[in-house]
């Protein structure tokens, strides 16, 4: 009986995974599809030839959003990973007036809709000069409530005589933070660091209101595709999709057992 069970636990997760794989199949075979051979003639998987021009056209349109967005997505992300660490080990560690009162009041950053921030995030980054750089997507979100949360929880279940013991020893602040939480709070900043990339990659709406053509990134950039005057161009835009997709695809591929051991060792305990 419990054979019948595992081959049938086995049969849905391919059919799951063959449904995940249907949109993607289909973008591949746009994307190869020559620009001569219209979407509603012969087949939409395949029109009977194919060419790799359309990538390359794609490619001339958003490569200069391709340095945007790498410098984008991990500039912010090494802001954060200092900006997390300190706070989560400030609100797990350190004694101070109203220290639950403020953990509590960063998280209010998570109980408001992204949406709801956009205008006044707008209005501000005019106001500093930075509109249409990489420093007005990245500046609003170099603190991270979802990040000092997840810090804190994984600061808290190291042991406190650990810290003691570096204490006696003669560490100062800074040893005690690189040398005993920092190495236990690996896969927490793991974890974190995925979502983000993951997030700010495929970030639309903020960019698109913060940038105009210089600083934008390719989420944006693809946007533009889909809006020509001469009517969408659909092998283009589908080439395109595939570019801006193909790192993450390959990120998610090599990293996928530390994906989710991260998330499942993280402190979400």
């Amino acid at each position: 009986m419990r054979g019948i069970q595992n081959r049938l636990a086995t049969l849905a997760t391919w059919g799951l995974m063959g449904l995940w794989l249907v949109p993607l199949v289909w973008v591949v075979a746009i994307s190869l599809r020559p620009e001569a051979v219209p979407l509603g003639r012969g087949s939409s998987l395949y029109a009977g030839s194919f060419t790799w021009q359309n990538y390359e056209q794609a490619w001339r349109t958003i490569a200069p959003s391709y340095t945007n967005t790498v410098i984008i997505v991990f500039g912010t992300l090494a802001v954060q990973l200092v900006t997390i660490t300190l706070a989560g080990y400030a609100f797990a560690r350190l004694r101070f007036w109203g220290r639950e009162g403020w953990f509590l009041l960063s998280l209010v950053q998570i109980m408001i809709p992204i949406t709801a921030l956009i205008i006044p995030n707008f209005f501000i980054i005019r106001s500093l000069g930075l509109y249409d750089t990489v420093w007005a997507v990245m500046v609003p979100y170099f603190g991270s409530a979802f990040g000092t949360f997840l810090m804190r929880q994984t600061f808290r279940s190291v042991p406190i005589e650990l810290e003691e013991s570096a204490r006696i020893d003669g560490a100062n602040f800074l040893q005690v933070l690189l040398y005993v939480y920092l190495p236990m709070g690996i896969p927490g900043l793991v974890a974190f660091s995925l979502a983000s990339i993951v997030y700010h990659w495929n970030d639309f709406l903020f960019p698109l209101l913060v940038t105009a053509d210089k600083a934008s990134p390719l989420s944006v950039r693809l946007s533009i595709l889909a809006a020509t005057e001469g009517g969408i161009q659909w092998p283009q835009l589908a080439a395109a999709t595939v570019w801006v997709i193909l790192p993450l695809l390959l990120l998610f591929m090599v990293l996928q057992r530390q994906f989710v051991q991260s998330f499942a060792r993280s402190g979400l305990k």
